[in-house]
């Protein structure tokens, strides 16, 4: 078969009187167009999925990091305070004019 035999195929295939052929066109360009622009979608979906994953993993390993610090330095002041409450009364947030020479709790 040569390359005239085959144009010559073609041509009689386009000029012959059958409304199938074009559908079957229309239909594969269609076809190939939605496929096209839904396997993008999909692409850039699946990219944004994993980038979110990566990050909230990145996130849950600084938080525990940081986690047995933080709740470590939350429970210190905690205790601090309801000591700085129980002892209200001895003035200790008073420096009364010495701000050298002031007690612990004023000074921290």
């Amino acid at each position: 078969m040569t390359i005239s035999d085959f144009f010559a195929q073609v041509s009689e295939l386009i000029s012959t009187k059958t409304d199938l052929f074009w559908v079957a066109v229309t239909s594969a360009i269609v076809s190939a167009s939605v496929s096209y622009v839904l396997k993008k979608r999909e692409t850039r979906h699946q990219a944004e999925v994993s980038y979110e994953y990566e990050q909230r993993k990145k996130l849950r390993e600084v938080i525990g990091r940081y986690h047995g610090r933080l709740l470590s330095a939350a429970n210190s002041m905690n205790h601090r305070l309801w000591n700085l409450y129980t002892n209200c009364e001895k003035d200790w947030l008073n420096p009364h004019g010495q701000y050298n020479e002031s007690g612990y709790y004023f000074l921290s």
